[in-house]
């Protein structure tokens, strides 16, 4: 858990006690993901810094600098050695977690890239932004593969598939899109009904199924 009192907490999901407190952050912490492997916890906030931590004992064990705005975004690689950050600042980075520096930065959204998604392999990174767009891109070398233009407003959601080939958005427009990122640029299928605009998506672990959630409370 993590908040506008600068704090990340690791609970105890059964007795819900605090197992360790990280206290470094001097903003409000406004993303955060365990590594695959649980051992690691990255967080990241208004200092436009992220920082990566030891979840039992709570210390520090990296800082990661160089975004110039608020970390909106932050996602592991499946096998934990990558870490993708997004930022109010226009740009997503991809960081070498073994010698804890910079990859890649990119910078082809224009506005606040609002969030992050990998697929199960790790080879693709998709990034939805302020500017209606959602973006593919292959993360061995930060290249851009497509952008995936339909939705009406900020996206501010995506979840790759079970098995990687599709992508779920949703967006302020209300909407709820799936695409096929690897090989169109139009969504497969379009979803509606929701009120207001939509905030989390999610795929069933059997791929049968989306989860979605917005501000109509539904």
């Amino acid at each position: 858990m993590a908040g506008a009192d600068k704090l990340a907490h690791v609970r105890d999901v059964e007795t819900g006690k605090d197992l360790s407190i990280f206290r470094e952050h001097a903003s409000p912490i406004t993303a955060g993901c365990f590594r695959p492997d649980g051992a690691e916890v990255a967080t990241g906030g208004g200092d436009n810094t992220i920082r990566l931590w030891n979840p039992e004992t709570g210390q520090q064990t990296a800082s990661l600098t160089g975004h110039q705005g608020v970390i909106t975004a932050l996602a592991y690689s499946p096998d934990g050695k990558r870490l993708f950050s997004s930022s109010a600042d226009k740009t997503l980075r991809i960081w070498d977690l073994n010698e804890k520096k910079l990859l890649h930065t990119l910078a082809q959204h224009r506005s606040v890239v609002t969030c992050l998604a990998v697929n199960m392999d790790g080879s693709l990174l998709a990034s939805g932004g302020a500017d209606n767009l959602i973006r593919i891109w292959r993360t061995q070398d930060g290249s851009e593969l497509r952008s995936l233009i339909g939705h009406a407003s900020a996206i501010t959601g995506l979840a790759f598939s079970p098995g990687g080939k599709l992508l779920a958005s949703v967006s302020a427009d209300g909407m709820c899109k799936v695409w096929d990122p690897g090989s169109r640029v139009d969504a497969y299928r379009t979803f509606s009904g929701h009120t207001g605009q939509l905030m989390a998506v999610a795929f069933s672990p059997n791929n049968k199924y989306l989860a979605t959630a917005g501000a109509d409370e539904i």
